[in-house]
């Protein structure tokens, strides 16, 4: 009589035995002792097992000078993590990407929000915070930004468009001397105004920025020609075309006014920079030294008249 073998292997929850294969969270069928446990693990209820990112499977949590620290926090020691817990990693590097993306496609947004907000605008600092939260904008958020860019940038198109043309030959001219030698900001004075010139890595770099001489109140820049004037500012037009039309007699009557260089704010006390209204550092830096030379000579001239006199 034939006996037949009736044993049956153990059937998992998923309804195949361990002869049946691995499903597809294991792979395909083992060929080494450890993948063998491996799947015997998974078939018989565990969860399937990743090596740690964080201690590539060490179990050790090491500083970056290779210190033992303790076990990993992430495996708890074990060099392993659970299914789960690899896809919750993935999923936040995988958040953290998108995030990242996100900022570089809306750098332009990012960066028109931030100057709204230091410049006092409570709504964007809102909105920063709600971007520091979420990682990115909803739809109307981005398009309300994009809507404020584009005003501002018409507003400030027809801005430029209306800006008073100032001929600033003579005035570029005294700067490009200027900043040959000067390292610091080179600063020109006038009895109304003061003007210099906006460092070349700047926001703006070649345009002449504008202040009130009395109380420095910055009322704009000149660009391209242009004089582009701060909302709200004192408006100094006339001055700036006086300036443009005879900088040497501007810079006289300041020192005359001020008993000071127009160019270093120094007050003035040899007898040939008082006459010459400009000192002898200045003048050559500045290309006023024709009137130190005009005040020597004028002095000189004086001089010799008064010792022919006596003789």
């Amino acid at each position: 009589m034939t006996i037949m073998n009736t044993t049956t292997q153990p059937r998992t929850p998923g309804g195949y035995t361990f002869e049946d294969g691995f499903d597809a969270d294991f792979g395909t069928t083992p060929t080494t002792p450890e993948d063998i446990r491996k799947g015997a693990h998974i078939v018989n209820g565990g969860e399937a097992q990743f090596t740690c990112p964080a201690c590539h499977g060490t179990g050790q949590f090491k500083a970056y000078t290779g210190r033992y620290v303790g076990p990993c926090f992430k495996c708890k020691g074990k060099g392993n993590i659970t299914k789960g817990q690899n896809a919750a990693i993935k999923g936040k590097a995988t958040k953290a990407a998108n995030i990242a993306q996100w900022a570089a496609d809306h750098a332009a947004e990012i960066t028109y929000m931030r100057k709204r907000a230091d410049k006092g605008n409570h709504f964007y600092a809102g909105m920063l915070e709600k971007l520091a939260e979420w990682g990115k904008l909803t739809e109307n958020q981005l398009a309300l930004v994009t809507r404020d860019i584009a005003k501002d940038a018409e507003f400030f198109a027809k801005r430029e468009a209306a800006a008073p043309v100032i001929p600033t030959a003579a005035i570029q001219a005294l700067f490009d001397k200027a900043t040959e030698k000067l390292t610091k900001t080179a600063i020109f004075r006038t009895t109304e105004i003061t003007i210099n010139k906006a460092p070349g890595t700047g926001q703006n770099p070649g345009a002449l920025y504008v202040k009130t001489t009395g109380d420095k109140t910055y009322c704009g820049k000149i660009v391209d020609g242009k004089f582009i004037k701060k909302w709200g500012a004192p408006d100094v037009t006339e001055a700036l075309q006086k300036v443009a039309a005879d900088p040497t007699a501007e810079a006289i009557a300041y020192a005359r006014k001020f008993k000071a260089c127009c160019c270093c704010g120094k007050t003035l006390r040899d007898p040939v920079s008082v006459l010459a209204v400009v000192g002898p550092v200045c003048g050559p830096r500045w290309g006023l030294d024709h009137l130190r030379m005009a005040a020597a000579e004028m002095l000189a001239e004086e001089k010799a008249a008064e010792e022919g006199g006596a003789a």
